[in-house]
């Protein structure tokens, strides 16, 4: 037997207690029974006393040592203590009247006491064996005390003993699950609550899920209503890591999520649809296909609630162990999906709002970089270029003011690169090679450097966020060749292969420091190459592939699938 944590240790010393003064209180009321009524019990009165007064000390025992008996020793002390409470029982039945005891309460004593301290099935247990016991009390009344019973009564009272084992077990197995599904509840929205970023906070919720369920995958599904756009984030098990990614779906994605029917948590078995009737609070079949979400796995778990005209959340459980008991399980969950949900949706919306208000701030730099810094600077470029062109300039001079018009025209191009990092493009559908196209040409303008864009097909349609994303890439891609490869050349080619859209970004700079081809995972694993571009192809679902040849050039081939997956955490 585990040693009972903490929390639970506390719960069970105070239970114990409360055990031990009803024992004392029992005893008090059949000792004064037994003075007010001396002809009970007729036999064997002595013994009974001395019995009771035992007893009692016992009791008032157990109220001052329990609290210093060890946490490991604890559920093994239990099992005594109410081995000990059907003994004495059983010693003060057959001392008395055997199954016509006036003692019957300390059989019902030890009937709630198992209740109390387990379970359903340990009570059930309990009553067979005080059943089994008051049968060979009878017969041994009959062979060897030269006694009586009385059979009717004694097959009412063990009729009654089971009823009462029965209703008092489930009503206690019942009040534990229900206490253990608050305290789980309690615990994971504080968890919850406690945790920074809406990555962290699905991240918590998800673990706690794994832990209690055990499913192979937690998809959480949101579909903004005002734009329209659907996100996915799914969690698996990684080892003892519980691992977050996630997507941006495409509409016909987010309605085979949706299809499940709102407001109800809803399982399909591989054979049958059950679902949770919240209005009897019962588990029914339904007439439902088998969801379009559903791939193939042996079960499947969704609700979907509606958020206030704002967003619509959907949570799938795929292959979750529900045990032994099904329908208590799905209810629980049902409970689950109905506490957490609005604390999922405060979240989302406050890193919606985050998102949003953060890229206002960064917009507004943005123009204030522009209007400012980069105005002065190319007013302070051109003043330059004035004095260069005036007379009486030493050789010395001129030069000096060459290198400082340089050095402004860098920062000038390094101000407009930190420009775009801080306001990323927001590009409409069908609008990305427009943007590159756009982007290329000022690049080469402003670089010197000679840039090519060479296109296969005649538009990429992409979501405005993939296109974001693409564009942030290629950005990356071109300020790296300017600051760092030294070419005087770079193509550009964009084309689709396989459902992909394919860029490759070709120079004739001094390449990277290793000679060959090398994927995205052996540059991270090497901490080699373009990191930055590395993480935002990984981060979309995509491929990164290297060629370098020192001093000749590099080669990047980048593949990102059109619906692809990116951080929104």
């Amino acid at each position: 037997m585990k040693p009972p944590q903490p929390a639970e240790h506390l719960f069970l010393l105070r239970l114990e207690r409360l055990l031990a003064y009803a024992r004392v209180l029992m005893c008090v009321v059949s000792l004064l029974a037994i003075f007010f009524d001396p002809t009970e019990p007729i036999r064997f009165r002595t013994l009974v006393n001395v019995g009771l007064y035992g007893y009692f000390i016992y009791a008032a025992l157990l109220i001052i040592l329990l609290p210093r008996v060890p946490r490991s020793w604890f559920a093994r002390g239990q099992v005594v203590i109410h081995v000990t409470d059907i003994l004495i029982a059983i010693a003060l039945s057959l001392l008395s009247s055997g199954p016509n005891s006036p003692f019957v309460m300390y059989f019902g004593f030890s009937i709630t006491a198992a209740a109390f301290r387990w379970g359903f099935r340990e009570t059930i247990a309990t009553v067979l064996v005080l059943i089994a016991c008051l049968f060979s009390e009878a017969a041994i009344m009959v062979g060897f005390l030269n006694g009586y019973y009385d059979l009717n009564r004694l097959v009412i009272r063990s009729g009654q003993f089971l009823l009462t084992g029965y209703f008092i077990g489930f009503i206690s197995a019942e009040e534990k699950r229900m206490r253990a599904e608050f305290s789980w509840l309690v615990s994971t929205m504080a968890r919850m609550e406690s945790s920074t970023g809406f990555a962290s906070v699905v991240e918590s919720f998800a673990d706690e899920l794994f832990s209690l369920f055990h499913p192979v995958e937690i998809h959480l599904i949101f579909q903004e209503q005002t734009t329209a756009r659907s996100y996915r984030w799914t969690a698996f098990k990684h080892g003892s890591k519980t691992v977050l990614e996630s997507f941006e779906i495409d509409a016909f994605e987010a309605e085979q999520a949706f299809e499940i029917p709102p407001g109800k948590t809803w399982m399909w078995d591989g054979r049958e649809a059950i679902s949770v009737d919240t209005t009897v609070f019962n588990v029914q079949s339904v007439e439902q296909r088998r969801p379009g979400a559903a791939r193939g796995e042996k079960s499947f778990i969704g609700h979907v609630v509606q958020m206030a005209g704002t967003a619509k959340t959907a949570l799938l459980l795929v292959d979750a162990d529900l045990g032994r008991y099904r329908d208590n399980s799905l209810r629980f969950i049902d409970r689950i999906i109905r506490e957490i949900s609005p604390l999922l949706h405060n979240a989302y919306l406050l890193r919606t709002l985050e998102s949003r208000i953060g890229a206002i701030e960064r917009s507004r730099i943005a123009r204030e970089l522009h209007d400012g810094v980069i105005q002065s600077l190319i007013a302070t470029e051109m003043q330059l270029e004035v004095t260069l062109h005036s007379e009486g300039l030493s050789r010395k001079a001129t030069v000096d003011l060459l290198r400082i018009q340089q050095q402004l025209r860098t920062e000038v191009l390094n101000i407009r690169e930190l420009m775009q990092q801080l306001s990323p493009p927001e590009i409409e559908q069908k609008e990305l090679l427009d943007f590159i196209a756009r982007h290329v040409e000022r690049f080469r303008r402003e670089t010197g450097i000679t840039a090519r864009l060479i296109s296969e097909v005649e538009e990429i349609e992409v979501s405005p966020q993939i296109g974001g994303e693409i564009a942030r890439i290629l950005q990356e891609a071109l300020v790296n060749v300017r600051k760092h490869s030294g070419a005087e050349h770079v193509l550009i080619n964009i084309g689709i292969e396989n459902g992909y859209c394919k860029i490759v970004i070709d120079d004739n700079g001094r390449g990277f420091a290793f000679k060959g081809s090398r994927t995205g995972a052996e540059l991270a694993s090497t901490h080699s190459g373009p990191s930055v571009i590395e993480e935002r192809v990984r981060s979309l679902g995509g491929e990164l592939m290297v060629i370098s040849e020192p001093g000749r050039g590099a080669r990047l081939e980048i593949k990102v699938p059109h619906t692809a997956k990116a951080e929104h955490a």
